[in-house]
């Protein structure tokens, strides 16, 4: 399944995290993760709980991860994650960021979670559950040196078992550079249809409904094989409607009882957008098994 290795701020760990949870993988019950009190290193204490990893429930004993000192001039961020190890149990451990100066924005400085610098892991190419990102400073020892634990704990996405609806699939706002994209998963089973009865595209200025760009595109991805995920339908337009009737018929293929983890995509093909703009989009959707 694709992996995404670059991306603005959190955006690739962020779309590897959603595609995780599509297919059924994350975080069941506890695994919380927070700064240590060693003196001697960096350490992070996890809780104990049960996280999901390609199919297999897996346990979580209490444990402590023990970063890499910074012996740097420079923060740098790590992602905590749980890993498959064997007998039901999972193992712990980091994925370690690269050193970078906080992002800043005439003049504020912008840190944690609001900042798209230092970079942390993208996580690709890995079965990991990310279970928090921890933001280390410069100089850091011990467990003090650690600024903040950001928790990036996710539920499996639920797996349908029967016909269901969804009136309304809202994507969060978002602010996206140029050919920069968001990715909302939109897990359905297989053998079934997506009926999209209605598509409504938002754009905000500073807090303003303001008027449509058509570089901004929404589109319903569709999985393949070889990992190349491909547009099944999209659109540019601020509204897609027909009076009741069907706007797009989305034939889903796959087994009844497995998942197809189609996900929605905001993609910006023009310029960067303005630190005050922002984007979302609300689909009504139903998602419907075909007649046995």
């Amino acid at each position: 399944m694709h992996e995404y290795e670059t991306g603005h701020a959190h955006h690739a760990l962020t779309q590897n995290q959603n595609r995780r949870a599509t297919r059924g993988d994350g975080v069941l019950q506890g695994c919380e993760v927070t700064a240590g009190d060693s003196t001697d290193s960096v350490e992070t204490d996890i809780a104990a709980g049960y996280v999901r990893i390609a199919g297999d429930v897996l346990e979580v004993a209490p444990d402590a991860v023990t970063h890499a000192n910074n012996s740097t001039d420079n923060p740098r961020r790590d992602v905590v994650v749980a890993q498959h190890a064997s007998d039901g149990e999972a193992n712990i451990t980091y994925d370690q960021g690269d050193y970078g100066e906080w992002s800043t924005i005439d003049g504020e400085e912008y840190r944690y979670a609001e900042s798209w610098e230092p970079q942390p892991p993208s996580t690709a190419n890995s079965d990991s559950i990310v279970l928090a990102v921890v933001s280390i400073e410069s100089g850091a020892t011990q467990s003090s040196g650690i600024l903040d634990v950001e928790d990036r704990r996710r539920e499996p996405a639920p797996i349908p078992r029967d016909p269901w609806q969804q009136p309304n699939v809202t994507t969060p706002t978002v602010n996206l550079e140029s050919d920069d994209f968001y990715a909302k998963p939109l897990p359905v089973p297989g053998d079934s249809w997506i009926h999209v009865w209605s598509v409504a595209q938002m754009r905000f200025d500073d807090g303003d409904r303001v008027s449509w760009d058509d570089d901004l595109e929404l589109s319903i991805m569709e999985p393949r094989d070889d990992d190349s995920d491909e547009s099944i339908r999209s659109t540019t337009s601020e509204f897609e409607f027909d009076d009741g009737g069907l706007v797009w018929g989305i034939s889903v293929g796959g087994d009844r009882d497995e998942i197809q983890p189609y996900w929605i995509r905001l993609e910006n093909t023009g310029d960067d957008m303005s630190n005050e703009e922002f984007w979302s989009a609300q689909l009504s959707v139903t998602v419907d098994r075909r007649t046995v």
